[in-house]
């Protein structure tokens, strides 16, 4: 189990951070999910085997709604 108050701010790149949390979590990366609104960030996380969702125009329900599909 993680830690109860994990809270993780970070101001590098994404791939950092999201392997930070994998690191510290130990939740595999093919278990997360990265929203972003900069296509560069989806495309470096991608790599890590994140699944991730472009949200240019924020974040919206059915984005959520789509994102839950891809965990069936």
């Amino acid at each position: 189990m993680f830690p109860p108050k994990l809270i993780q701010i970070s101001y590098n790149r994404k791939t950092v951070h999201l392997t930070n949390l994998h690191n510290i979590t130990g939740i595999p990366f093919e278990s997360m999910v990265f929203f972003d609104n900069e296509y560069g960030n989806i495309r470096d996380v991608k790599k890590l085997g994140v699944k991730c969702v472009y949200t240019p125009d924020g974040m919206s329900r059915d984005h959520w709604d789509k994102t839950m599909e891809m965990f069936d």
